[in-house]
């Protein structure tokens, strides 16, 4: 009866794991087995950070979540260095580093086994940018990248009279110079970031080159504004039309929409001007 049981268990087997870190499986020293008419295999697979052959010291992991199909199966777990690694419950424990083979070993007497090399671990951080320029009052965003592990990271900034920065790497110029943004992990491990803030340079004037354009209804056109100085820090500028029923604007494209006449108006940030006159005529019929 228990022969038979487990053959039914073993018909769904079909183990396989997957690295806790990253979306890849990584599946090692399949053994292929039967018991009756029935075949199947294991795949000994430990979830790792790093190689196929690699685990971190001092980590918990679950056979019974890592190894799917043994719970109730009825397995033995033996390791070839008991001071480095232990084993309780479905559990393996790393304590020690150096190389273990871990076997598993079914009732039926099939076994799997697998060479592990036992690391301290490598906790790693880098931020997305080592430099950055911003003007005052500007907002931007670090993210810390961490290897190998859920670290959590703690932001601080060398001076926040000139950056200041929250606990999720947001960033804000508050006054020229510069400041030494780091972020240090629960692990230790620090990156930093030096950022350079400078005063803004306010637009001085808008110009159009098309001062007036003459269109027929349905034709378009595309104003193109001139921003000096050309180092201005806020370029950002926008279309306007004094009349919609005659010309509509949208973005820097004009559409004429019925004969009349319309002002179509070019705004800096900081409220410096250019305007381009457009006159819109009917269709002629040939």
């Amino acid at each position: 009866m228990i022969k038979s049981d487990l053959a039914k268990k073993l018909v769904s087997i079909s183990l396989a794991a997957t690295m806790l870190f990253g979306t890849s499986a990584l599946t090692a020293n399949a053994v292929d087995f039967k018991i009756g008419d029935i075949k199947s295999s294991i795949n000994l697979n430990i979830p790792i950070n790093g190689s196929g052959s690699t685990l971190e010291l001092n980590r918990t992991y679950d056979l019974n979540k890592i190894v799917s199909g043994l719970t109730g199966l009825g397995y033995k777990v033996s390791f070839s260095n008991n001071s480095i690694i232990k084993h309780k419950n479905g559990k393996i424990t790393t304590v020690g580093t150096g190389k273990v083979t871990v076997t598993i070993t079914l009732r039926n007497g099939t076994k799997i086994s697998k060479t592990f090399n036992i690391t301290k671990p490598q906790f790693n951080i880098t931020l997305s940018s080592t430099k950055l320029n911003m003007i005052k009052g500007q907002t931007k965003t670090l993210q810390a990248i961490i290897k190998q592990s859920n670290a959590k990271v703690n932001w601080s900034s060398s001076n926040n009279k000139v950056v200041s920065v929250d606990q999720n790497g947001k960033l804000k110029a508050v006054n020229a110079g510069t400041a030494v943004v780091t972020a240090t992990s629960s692990t230790g491990k620090k990156a930093s970031c030096t950022i350079t803030v400078g005063n803004p340079v306010p637009v001085k004037s808008v110009n159009l080159k098309t001062k007036t354009v003459k269109l027929t209804v349905g034709q378009s056109y595309t104003l193109n504004a001139t921003i000096s100085p050309a180092n201005a820090s806020n370029r950002t500028v926008k279309y306007t039309t004094s009349n919609s029923k005659v010309a509509t604007v949208k973005g820097n494209k004009i559409t004429a929409k019925a004969p009349g006449t319309a002002k179509i108006t070019v705004t800096s940030n900081n409220g410096k001007k250019a305007v381009c006159t457009v006159t819109v005529v009917k269709k002629t019929n040939k």
